[in-house]
């Protein structure tokens, strides 16, 4: 049974034949169905229970009242309900999508850290004894506030120009410090850019099975579910007109549905089934196309399907209860969600650039020190004439 089956539901077979040690064979129904009432008698897995070709049935069976009069279910494994499939559509994206990635409040965050830097950078540079200032060692060239916003733009944006760069020991550091600064924001920059530059989509947007869409579809809109199904047991008994439209559109299973939704052009507009078998077809499409739509409707709950007053059924409740109790299925952790990086998700990073600009003020001060008290030391002791270098 392994090379044709597998999932939740094999677990839990598989965990019921260990604890209560009995074996099974497994089978898939004949006719693929769930069960239904047709024709004068039950379709699927009810079908095969009350004839006694199946003792068991476990897969995503729906527990409800015109099933539970002719056989017996479990306890409930697990807990769902119904939803609505839709299929989404890449549009264009806007004119100011690239900005998309970070929040605004990051944008004035780094274009405020861009001119404070590069005016530390002038400051640095036209105070220090080593840097080219317009004052003091007849430069050749001079360091201004233009050039500072020229370097620092050509760090924070990758370009291979030629620019000048500070001489002093400060500016230097100063600008690595830039320089890492650019390249953490950059990196962060660029792997949020492929998450929301995927192009905007469209879908069919409905709220619910009480959407006006269902209830008078307009020529041309076609939804349906799987033939036999609680889902449409529930919206035939529930909603007949609406159950009158969709039948012509059901499909035989839930990936028939899928497949209708995402051929081109589509077969279906809105797909209705078990909203945790919905889930399952979005988590593996690999196209990114599926999504799901409006309010869960319908709670049901799976269980295990068993012939009428079948010794099992109380045992194998038992059971279900306690790995309920144990917490053996914990619930999945929900899916991460694409969120605009804000100022506070690089908090640090400013907070770095900050104590960067103050620290720079120490190197700056031992510059001064260096070349007022320790250069004229060092330059009356010819053994030390390899030092002057240090003041270039």
């Amino acid at each position: 049974y392994k090379k044709c089956c597998y999932g939740y539901c094999i677990d839990l077979l598989e965990k019921l034949a260990e604890d209560m040690a009995f074996d099974f064979e497994l089978y898939i129904v004949g006719d693929g169905k769930y069960g239904a009432w047709k024709n004068g008698r039950w379709t699927g897995l009810v079908g095969d229970l009350l004839s006694g070709t199946a003792h068991m049935a476990v897969t995503s069976f729906s527990i409800n009242s015109a099933r539970s009069k002719v056989i017996d279910f479990t306890s409930p494994f697990f807990s769902t309900s119904l939803g609505i499939l839709v299929r989404t559509k890449d549009t264009a994206s806007p004119i100011g999508a690239f900005m998309w990635p970070l929040h605004w409040t990051m944008w004035v965050g780094i274009f405020v850290a861009l001119h404070m830097t590069a005016l530390f950078l002038t400051l640095y540079e036209w105070k220090s004894p080593y840097g080219m200032t317009p004052h003091g060692r007849n430069r050749m060239k001079i360091f201004s506030y233009s050039s500072a916003l020229n370097l620092c733009y050509a760090i924070l944006f990758g370009r291979t120009v030629s620019s000048k760069t500070p001489k002093c020991c400060t500016g230097r550091f100063l600008m690595n410090l830039w320089a890492i600064f650019c390249l953490l924001v950059l990196s962060s920059y660029t792997a949020n850019l492929a998450a929301v530059m995927v192009g905007d989509k469209t879908f069919e947007e409905l709220s619910g099975i009480h959407d006006p869409k269902l209830h008078h579809p307009s020529q041309g809109f076609r939804f349906g579910t799987v033939w036999e199904s609680s889902a449409e047991e529930y919206i035939n008994k529930s909603f007949p007109e609406m159950h009158e439209h969709m039948r012509r559109y059901n499909v035989p299973t839930t990936p028939a549905g899928v497949t209708r939704l995402k051929t081109e052009p589509p077969k279906l507009n809105a797909f209705i089934m078990d909203k945790s078998l919905l889930d399952y077809e979005v988590s593996i499409d690999s196209d990114c196309k599926l999504l799901t739509v409006g309010k869960p409707f319908a709670i049901e709950g799976y269980g295990i399907g068993l012939p009428q007053n079948s010794p099992l059924t109380s045992n194998i409740s038992e059971f279900i209860s306690r790995y309920k109790s144990a917490g053996s299925w914990p619930p999945p952790p929900p899916a991460p969600q694409t969120l605009q990086m804000g100022i506070y998700h690089f908090s640090g990073l400013f907070v770095l650039l900050c104590i960067g600009l103050s620290g720079s003020l120490l190197t700056s001060l031992g510059e001064h020190v260096f070349y007022h008290l320790v250069l004229p030391r060092i330059k009356g002791k010819k053994k030390f004439n390899y030092w002057l270098h240090t003041s270039q």
